[in-house]
């Protein structure tokens, strides 16, 4: 029973194949089945022609052989007179071993003079092959006059219809001299059909065979094949689902290097990263809201206390103070939620325009002088940065230097040392902003560049960042053409790199 179940199992197994296994499948039956039987017809008609040739030739040798054993009767002059006892004595070896020629040879083979009419044939003898006792026969063959002068010394060989039927014959002809005198023809002829057929039906059957086993091979292996490519197909389309479903945890098995392992490996990559962005959206998300909320909290209290009295008149200015503060850093968060959708979906276009970067540097940095001044931090390199022309947009690489400073800030250490500067090449300029303080650690370092990541987890540093500032940056940068490096050494320094190309007549756009 285990036996009989398993050709039910597979049948089984393949009707529930997808539509994509089964056109996989058919088509590439359908290719083997066709090139099976072209190769069929290709191998018969080189064995038909090889065969044919072989068959011609052999007539021809027949003929020749017995075109020479005639001729030697016709030479003794012992067939001069077929009437006489010497002649018919002769006629009756020649019709006997025209008998065992034929029937050797499976073929038909007389003698006829030169104008086609039958001398000598097997039908002439009796049962008992020792005497004459009927007229010479061709069995219905016909030699034309065509056949005849076809005939020269070396004789013929060729195909056609030579009979009152619509078979066609294999003819060998030889002629029978006797000196140089021409006195007959021997014709060998044999019908194709009845020759042939035998030989195909015995070739046809062979090929069969092995048209089948390979055939049985050939969809074996195509059922295989075609498994092989769906199988993964199918994992694809269960790993996109769950995918969709929010469960980025799913893997692919790779197996092998080919063309599907790679892209295996290329949609567990995506998950990957897929699954990163999810936990940066809901960080990021933590983070606005956290944003969010803490502002709008204080605010509220502070106006409300100003408006029920709890707040004196006296208190009131430094209150509103606070307010104005969290005003402006929920103004910033905005900002660069704006300056995020803006970029990420190609709405900036920058406008170029050649300016003093070095001013950009001073500018910022004034910006930032009470919370350098209330950490006591040390600047260096302001008094070295000249002036220093640049061609970018102008506002976007002053945000570029007001959040790489603003960083530096953040992170710099009580006491601690921030150094600006600038160098000029040839083909762009460098602007380096450095800090001591806390690092940042090198399998994070791939990743500060990345939306909503922030490297204090904690937020015990970073507690006013949602984590845009770098990403904005960074594409700001990659906007103009240049690119943006970090090297960061534990209990020394930070420092970002930024190189802005040269010649940016051009304003350029992001995608």
């Amino acid at each position: 029973m285990k036996n009989g179940l398993k050709p039910i199992s597979l049948m089984q197994n393949f009707m529930q194949k997808g539509s994509f296994f089964k056109r996989l499948f058919f088509v590439l039956a359908f290719v083997i089945l066709s090139s099976l039987v072209f190769l069929g017809l290709l191998m018969m008609i080189f064995v038909s022609g090889f065969w044919s040739r072989e068959c011609i030739e052999s007539l021809q040798s027949d003929a020749i052989s017995m075109a020479s054993f005639v001729g030697s009767f016709y030479e003794s002059g012992k067939l001069d007179d077929l009437n006489s006892p010497e002649g018919e004595n002769s006629a009756i070896l020649i019709c006997s071993a025209l008998s065992r020629l034929s029937e050797s040879s499976n073929s038909t083979i007389f003698i006829c003079d030169l104008e086609g009419k039958p001398i000598l044939s097997k039908e002439m003898l009796s049962d008992d092959m020792t005497e004459i006792v009927s007229e010479p026969s061709t069995n219905g063959i016909i030699v034309t006059r065509e056949l005849i002068e076809s005939i020269g010394p070396e004789g013929f060989g060729g195909a056609g219809r030579y009979s009152s039927s619509i078979e066609k014959y294999f003819v060998g002809a030889m002629p029978v001299y006797s000196g140089n005198s021409l006195k007959a023809i021997v014709i060998a002829a044999q019908p194709v059909g009845i020759a042939f057929r035998p030989y195909f039906l015995s070739v046809l059957y062979i090929f069969l065979i092995a048209a089948f086993c390979a055939l049985i091979v050939g969809l074996v292996s195509v059922y295989i094949i075609s498994d092989s490519v769906t199988k993964p197909l199918n994992l694809m389309s269960q790993a996109i689902k769950q995918y969709a479903e929010g469960n980025f945890a799913y893997r692919l098995p790779v197996r092998g290097d080919d063309e599907i392992s790679t892209l295996c490996a290329s949609i567990n990559y995506m998950a990957g990263a897929l699954a990163a962005l999810e936990e940066s959206r809901r960080s990021f998300v933590a983070n606005v809201s956290h944003e969010l909320k803490t502002p709008m909290t204080s605010i509220a209290g502070f106006i409300d206390g100003i408006l029920d009295g709890t707040i004196d008149e006296k208190n009131q200015k430094h209150y509103l103070r606070i307010v104005s503060a969290e005003v402006n850093r929920l103004s910033r968060l905005v900002t660069s939620m704006l300056n995020l959708s803006k970029i990420e979906t190609g709405e900036v276009q920058l406008k170029p325009k050649t300016f003093n970067i070095g001013e950009q540097v001073l500018k910022a940095m004034l910006t930032f002088e009470k919370p350098i001044s209330d950490k006591r931090i040390n600047v260096t390199g302001l008094d070295k940065i000249g002036s220093v022309y640049v061609n970018a947009d102008e506002d976007m690489i002053y945000q570029v230097i007001f959040n790489l400073i603003d960083n530096a800030v953040k992170f710099t250490n009580e006491g601690g040392t921030i150094s600006v500067s600038i160098f000029e090449r040839n083909d762009g300029i460098e602007l380096s902003v450095r800090n001591t303080g806390s690092y940042i650690p090198k399998e994070e370092i791939g990743n500060i560049f990345d939306r909503f990541y922030k490297v204090d987890k904690s937020r015990s540093l970073d507690a006013k960042s949602a984590g845009l500032g770098l990403y904005i940056v960074k594409s700001i940068v990659e906007m103009h053409g240049g690119n943006i490096k970090v090297t960061s050494i534990k209990d020394q320094y930070t420092e970002f790199l930024v190189f802005i190309p040269s010649n940016n007549t051009e304003p350029l756009g992001y995608n």
